[in-house]
């Protein structure tokens, strides 16, 4: 258990893949919202409305950065769920292994991302279902978060750790 990571190598790795996940959605987001601009300004300009190309550009524009973030984002961070580090990790050299050290599969590692993830994989299902999961996915989400603030505990392990039965370690100290 003492050579599990803490808390501020943890958030440091999560600050990067925030700063490389935002890098990536800009990049994403530019290119969606200048082919939906595009789109949007020529159905606007066909509806023969005489600010319509405008209208439908800006529109498209916003709904681009949208598809742009929401698209990104999540497959940058589930990178996670199959190798079992984010490029932040990988850069602060760190990895999450199984509870005793020993190295973690593909299995371990989608569970963990999963529970980590709970929060908004309920809350978009009751927002497709226009159902009580978004309330549910509210309150994992919170669990989840008030569960990060364990690893300040002896034990090093978050919430999501603990219930999937991982921990992050250094990449050197993994069996």
């Amino acid at each position: 258990m003492e050579k599990r990571v803490g808390f501020g190598i943890r958030l440091g790795a999560y600050l990067i893949d925030y700063v490389i996940a935002g890098i990536l959605a800009s990049i994403l987001s530019v290119v969606f919202a200048g082919l939906f601009a595009s789109l949007g300004a020529g159905i606007g300009s066909a509806s023969g409305a005489e600010y319509g190309a405008a209208a439908g550009g800006v529109m498209g524009f916003f709904a681009g950065i949208m598809i742009g973030i929401t698209v990104a984002v999540p497959l940058y961070f589930l990178m996670e769920a199959f190798l079992g580090y984010t490029l932040g990790k990988l850069i602060l050299g760190i990895k999450i292994a199984k509870e005793d050290g020993s190295k973690g599969d593909i299995k371990d590692y989608f569970l963990r991302y999963v529970i980590k993830n709970s929060g908004t994989i309920l809350s978009l299902l009751g927002l497709l279902t226009l159902s009580f999961l978004g309330t549910l996915g509210w309150i994992a989400g919170l669990a989840i978060f008030v569960g990060c603030f364990f690893v300040l505990g002896d034990k090093k392990q978050s919430f999501h750790d603990m219930l999937s039965k991982t921990a992050v370690f250094k990449k050197q100290d993994i069996i």
